[in-house]
């Protein structure tokens, strides 16, 4: 982390660093610049006749298709942008950009073996909502013969209903874990298949099955105890920003109110900057605050991997041996 980020220091590569790590990692601080008082107008009502023509349906599908592959475009990049990352820690040198262009075709790979694993979860959390809906029939129509609700009938069909959803989070995290951690340093290094990299996890699991579960619980224990620390400390310090920005709406709209032709134009052009102000101030405080986190994360996975993972290993031992062969030059 300190040898990525912060040696030598420059506040343009640490933001840029930073910001790709919190996306890669998934880390969200929930900085959201909200305020009441950005006011854009009332926007046009459809009308009901637009409403029933054919022609409404086909832009409402066709806007969902579109936000559709947005939106698998975007975890898509989140995916290769992991390796991106991977490639940045294990070689400070490379930087993002030479590893997002040279893993394309693996995270191509990983991202569809994402996509299936997420379908899965999908379907196991549908089971859960069947489950639960059979659970809360079963509750109200199975009484006591004085009909009474029978809370025997709750126990037994409650707890078996918690182990399901505690055991579908737990395969949520495993897979995740699994996936980031374990399967993407085989893809990026050895250009291995899932299959390939998957028969590679499981063997060295086998191997040392307390030190990976060890891994586990640490990288939780990180997680839980560091991320609401990080949570409060960066809205102690983005408040009073934000605090400000909305005083600053609240009083030129309410100046403007009744503004009409050119300053009304220029109402909105203010709340639109506004606005954008705000949600770059979040987005760099998510990076300031969570950067440097979820770099150590993606860096402690690394490291306790390549003490597994011979070609991960020595990889990390050569760039370690030139940043002290550097530093000593």
């Amino acid at each position: 982390m300190r040898e990525l980020q912060l040696k030598p220091f420059a506040w343009g590569r640490f933001l840029r660093i930073a910001l790709a790590a919190v996306i890669a990692e998934s880390m969200v601080l929930n900085l959201r610049y909200v305020t009441p008082h950005l006011e854009f107008g009332e926007l046009p009502a459809i009308s009901p006749s637009f409403r029933q023509a054919s022609g409404f349906w086909i832009l409402a599908a066709i806007a969902a298709l579109l936000a559709m592959n947005l939106l698998l475009l975007g975890w898509y990049a989140i995916v290769r942008l992991r390796f991106a990352m991977f490639l940045a820690i294990v070689d400070p040198s490379l930087g993002l950009r030479a590893g997002w262009r040279g893993c394309a075709k693996q995270a191509d790979r990983l991202f569809r073996v994402t996509l299936l694993t997420t379908l899965g979860i999908v379907l196991l959390l549908g089971l859960l909502v069947l489950v639960i809906a059979t659970g809360v029939f079963g509750v109200m129509t199975l009484r006591t013969p004085d009909g009474k609700y029978d809370t025997g009938v709750f126990l037994v069909l409650f707890f078996p209903t918690v182990g399901f959803a505690a055991a579908i989070v737990a395969a949520c995290v495993l897979a995740r874990v699994v996936l980031h951690d374990f399967i993407l340093p085989h893809m990026a290094l050895e250009n291995a298949t899932f299959r390939e990299a998957w028969r590679e996890v499981r063997r060295r699991v086998r191997a040392d099955r307390e030190g990976f579960f060890s891994y586990l619980l640490l990288r939780a224990l990180f997680v839980i105890v560091i991320t609401p620390v990080l949570a409060l400390l960066a809205f102690a310090v983005l408040w009073p920003v934000f605090w400000m920005l909305g005083a600053s709406a609240a009083g030129y709209n309410a100046l403007l109110e009744d503004a009409t032709g050119i300053a009304a134009a220029g109402r909105i052009a203010l709340n639109a900057i506004l606005l954008a102000l705000g949600a770059a101030t979040g987005a760099m405080g998510a990076a300031v605050f969570g950067g440097l986190f979820a770099v150590f994360l993606r860096a402690h996975a690394i490291y306790f991997y390549g003490s597994r993972y011979r070609a991960l290993g020595d990889l990390l031992a050569e760039s370690a041996a030139e940043t002290v062969e550097a530093q000593t030059a």
